[in-house]
């Protein structure tokens, strides 16, 4: 049996893109919390001795089983009143001024005492309470208003979730508080108001995600503290200021900006304070919390788990403090989640039925009597120990569970001991003691639940690596198939004529019968993705089971008629650089396997391009010595050596990774302010390189690319980060020169799109005599005499794509990176023009040559592994407000613009060179591409799955995931498209060589 490649290759992508979505919602489940709210119904007395026998445990546990029974019914079930607070509320007034990005040595570094003055005077005086908040990863700014207002650990899938901001369902502290009849009022970042509709009084909300933006989006949050402080009716201000966080993603933290905007901050601080102490006294002192959602990387994004990005400054400033004076001590360590519960046992509110927080002790004792800093303590472990309950099979035998209950019995005899009035001395120590024992249950709980939050479907991540695994082997042997047979298909063999379909149903069969078992097990626990039997999980189950029987049946029905240890008697890896390319993809493939490997991927792509280039270097020099050496002139050894050159230039240019990426490096130099007019003199260079090459290798100007190029140096001149110093009239934030230079690369893109499709009449092309040589048409490169028209399509296509890409590319990124771009152009140059035609390579080691250099410019440019280095401003070039859509295509090709790139450079590659055979050359490429996607992702996944309680899943593996899948999501698309391409050409070849058609 034949099947067309295009047929096989759409199908085996469809095939990776339904397994690896499968594999990533098992594993990457939205997290299911409680529904409901908690109340003060089901808080504990105070403990006794009379509790402790095993009656009165079993009892407690018991308890804990209906608290979350209970919360399952609705709020008309559930109407009992609420008794009163268990500890007296002592804070009144609150004011939550979050500062986006908010570095703890922002703060309490050299930073803070060089741009926030007063707010250090606070704390270095003993006038405030401060501590270092540590986030959980990820670190964007959703999940993180999730953590603080509801005390919970947000889960990975949030990162996609806070493109798109909802309604927050789970218990939290604003709608406690606006439960309780608090009025509040917000100004600043619209999540909060996304979250929270209708809670707040007033309210003012800023686009978060335009970055461009650092000045307007924090003045409209200032201009309403003049009345709003003196307004009486508010008991909550919440304030969430963002520019200090656009600041770090368009300059970076050490950027002059990022020291005018902490001045800023510490001006509305200053104002604040002085504004609250001149109130008259309230019944109840007035609290005001300066905090950070998350901080901010060495390069001035987020999202990832370095100690910059998760530690962010918590400051209590109130009239109720002492002043104590905290010397030269760095703040205590605390988690970010904890400010739930402390601002619910401070203020008078329950604790949110789903948090996972700890009370802050030092803050509690500061403003709480003893007995009642035990009385809170012993709330938030009983809270503690209902979230322990609901996550772990046997509470009794937790070792957090019974310092717990030790600590119920030290705070027991405590109680006995303050009743009997024993001196201070004694029960001083017995209450640091009690205090002790919370503290450490209260850990123990935090980290025994947290370590068990992540509920994998594993049937549903096992049947996507199977998937997974499956496209791999069919894709290696249509490959293997296509470099060593020159036929049409890819062909498969049948143990006897018309048997395909009876293995198939054989295997469709066993796929069922294994999911149905899987499905009904006793005891097991059920797939909600692949068992349920809603229509959603019935379809995927029912897609799964076809896609797995299919590929299945293909791989049966070769095996059993021949075995893989057939294809060894044909090797396609006679040279040295082909063996290189097979055993340093499978050297990468295994360093994904370490963590370590996973964090500075960039060095394994160094070594081996580097390598690979020395390798290329070798098989040219072991041509010198054959009878036509004298053809192999030694400009060639040359510039193979400058490639190395260049490469190692390129390498250098931008520090990434995790260990080393704050060691400076050459685009540091060019980003000082001082050095303006060297990156200006660095991206005008570059432009020049940049259009040269593509001037040489055409022979004859392009108008769109040559305006494309000027109008992002324009653009870059107007938003100043370079300085032309002509004088150029400019647009606000460079908004017209964007636009123009999209209106460019659009004009390229869709020239590119009617010259892929064929939408011009073939009868004109057939009626043109054939191109006798390149003389006749400069801008195909070097075709074979007598090529026709219409295979110049594809030719003219690859060249305004890639120049649009090239246009889009230096549109979006940092000027610096512009030169990572021309050296990239420069070494294509090179290999292209001078060292293929000697190399003689078949297209599936061209292509991954290809690749190999593609994965190190991704790196180049400095991207890594964390999604702390995606430039998300990249998505907001020429943009005046949110476009979601727009700005998640324009981040995507600025993040993977480097493998991008050097892929569309293969197809412009081939499209001259094949182009009398331009179907089995693409196809080869096409097969090479999805194979080195495939076999990373089939292997990593089950690396995912074996390792998916590992300490490092969701700091190390989980981004470096999504990052796969991603890069797979962009290769897809583009061979989809090549696909149709491939189908267009085919039809061209058919009806030149039959009647005369018309697409």
């Amino acid at each position: 049996m034949e099947i067309p490649k295009s047929s096989f290759l759409i199908l085996c992508l469809f095939g990776e893109l339904f397994g690896l979505i499968l594999f990533l919602q098992g594993f990457l489940p939205i997290r299911k919390s409680i529904p409901g709210s908690s109340s003060f119904s089901d808080i504990p007395k105070e403990p006794s001795p009379g509790d402790f026998t095993e009656k009165q445990l079993d009892l407690y546990i018991h308890d804990l089983e209906m608290k979350s029974w209970q919360k399952t019914m609705s709020n008309e079930q559930n109407s009992r009143e609420d008794k009163l607070p268990p500890v007296d509320p002592v804070i009144g007034r609150t004011v939550i001024m979050l500062i986006d990005a908010l570095r703890e040595d922002f703060v309490f570094g050299q930073k803070g005492s060089d741009n926030m003055k007063f707010t250090r005077h606070l704390i270095d005086s003993g006038q405030a309470r401060s501590f270092i908040a540590r986030a959980q990863p990820p670190t964007v700014t959703m999940p993180r208003i999730k953590a603080i207002t509801s005390g919970t650990i947000p889960g990975f899938m949030d990162v996609v979730l806070n493109l798109k901001s909802g309604r927050l369902v789970e218990d939290n502290i604003v709608s406690q508080f606006h439960r309780s009849g608090k009025t509040m009022y917000f100004f600043g970042d619209d999540t909060w108001l996304k979250l929270f509709p209708d809670h707040f009084q007033t309210s003012d909300g800023t686009t978060s995600f335009y970055v461009s933006d650092y000045t307007e989006v924090d003045s409209n949050v200032s201009r309403h503290l003049p009345v709003t402080l003196v307004d009486k009716r508010w008991d909550v201000l919440i304030l969430h200021y963002l520019g200090l966080d656009h600041i770090g993603h368009l300059a970076g933290p050490n950027s002059p900006l990022t020291g005018h905007k902490l001045q800023e901050m510490d001006e509305v601080i200053e104002e604040i304070h002085n504004a609250l102490n001149q109130q008259e006294p309230a019944h109840l002192p007035t609290l005001f919390i300066l905090c950070g959602d998350h901080g901010m990387s060495d390069v001035g994004s987020h999202g990832g788990a370095s100690n910059h990005e998760v530690h962010t400054p918590l400051v209590f400033l109130s009239s109720a403090f002492d002043s104590v004076t905290e010397g030269n001590n760095y703040p205590p360590e605390v988690q970010q989640i904890d400010l739930a519960p402390t601002l619910s046992l401070l203020m008078g509110t329950p604790i949110p039925l789903n948090s996972l927080g700890g009370l802050i002790t030092e803050l509690a004792e500061d403003l709480l009597p003893p007995r009642a800093v035990l009385r809170a303590m012993q709330i938030n472990g009983h809270q503690l120990a209902g979230a322990l309950h609901r996550h772990v099979p046997d509470i009794k035998s937790e070792s957090s569970f019974e310092l717990y209950q030790q600590a119920l019995r030290l705070h027991s005899r405590w109680l006995d001991m303050h009743k009997n009035g024993t001196s201070y001395g004694p029960i001083d120590t017995m209450t640091d003691k009690v205090v002790d024992y919370y503290s450490r249950a209260q850990s123990a709980m935090q980290d025994r639940v947290s370590s068990s939050l992540a509920k994998y479907d594993t049937f549903a991540m096992i049947f996507g690596i199977i998937i997974l695994f499956q496209v791999f082997f069919l894709v290696w042997y249509a490959l293997y198939q296509s470099s060593t047979t020159p036929i049409e298909g890819v062909r498969f063999y049948p143990l006897v004529a018309g048997s395909f379909s009876s293995i198939f149903l054989f295997c469709l069969a066993l796929t069922v019968t294994c999911h149905f078992v899987v499905c009904t097990i006793p005891g097991g626990r059920c797939s909600d993705l692949l068992c349920s039997l809603s229509v959603v999980p019935l379809i995927r189950a029912a897609v799964g089971i076809i896609f797995c029987a299919g590929f299945m049946s293909l791989l049966l029905g070769y095996l059993i008629r021949k075995p893989f240890t057939r294809l060894g008697h044909v090797s396609p890896f006679e040279t040295i650089g082909a063996k290189g390319l097979v055993v340093g993809s499978l050297i990468h493939t295994a360093s994904l396997l370490s963590s370590s490997f996973d964090e500075e991927e960039h060095q394994t792509w160094y070594f081996l391009s580097t390598t690979l280039l020395l390798l290329v270097l070798l098989e040219l020099l072991s041509l010198l010595g054959r009878k036509d050496a004298e053809r192999i002139p030694w400009g060639i050894i040359i510039i193979t050596l400058g490639c190395l050159i260049l490469f190692r230039l390129q390498r250098s240019w931008n520090q990434t990774g995790i260990k080393w990426a704050h060691m400076p490096d050459v685009a540091d130099w060019f980003m000082r302010p001082e050095h303006k007019l060297y990156l200006t003199t660095l991206m005008a260079f570059s432009i020049i390189i940049m259009y040269l090459f593509q001037l040489i290798e055409h022979e004859q100007m392009s108008v769109f690319y040559a305006a494309g190029l000027v109008g992002a140096v324009l653009y870059r001149n107007a938003t100043d980060s370079i300085d032309l110093m002509l004088p150029i009239p400019v647009s606000h934030k460079g908004i017209y020169e964007a636009w123009f230079t999209y209106t460019v690369a659009m004009a390229l893109l869709g020239r590119a799109v009617i010259n892929f499709l064929g939408i011009y009449s073939s009868e004109d092309d057939e009626d043109e005599e054939p191109y006798k040589d390149a003389a006749d048409r400069l801008d195909l490169q070097i075709l074979p005499e007598g090529t026709s028209p219409w295979e110049c399509r594809p030719s003219r296509a690859a060249t305004d794509f890639y120049q649009a890409m090239l246009v889009l590319t230096v549109l979006l990124l940092r000027p610096h990176n512009t030169a990572v771009v021309a050296v990239t152009v420069t070494l294509q140059h090179c290999i292209v023009v001078y060292l293929l035609p000697w190399l003689q390579w078949s297209p599936w080691k061209m292509t991954l040559l290809f690749v190999w250099l593609g994965q190190s410019a991704f790196f180049a440019q400095g991207n890594s592994n964390s999604a702390a280095t995606v430039d998300i401003s990249a998505g907001y070039v020429g943009l005046e407000s949110h476009h979601l859509v727009l700005a998640a295509i324009l981040t995507s090709i600025a993040t993977f613009s480097g493998p991008f790139i050097w892929i569309v450079r293969l197809i412009m590659c081939f499209s001259n060179r094949y182009s009398s055979r331009y179907y089995h050359a693409i196809q080869e490429v096409s097969l090479t591409l999805l194979i080195c996607r495939a076999l990373p992702i089939a292997v990593y996944t089950l690396m995912v799955f074996f390792q998916r309680y590992h300490l490092f899943i969701w700091s190390v593996f989980s981004p470096k995931l999504l990052y796969e899948g991603s890069h797979f999501l962009l290769i897809f698309c583009f061979l989809i498209f090549l696909q149709f391409n491939v189908i267009i050409v085919q039809y061209f070849q058919n009806s030149k060589k039959g009647s005369p058609k018309t697409i």
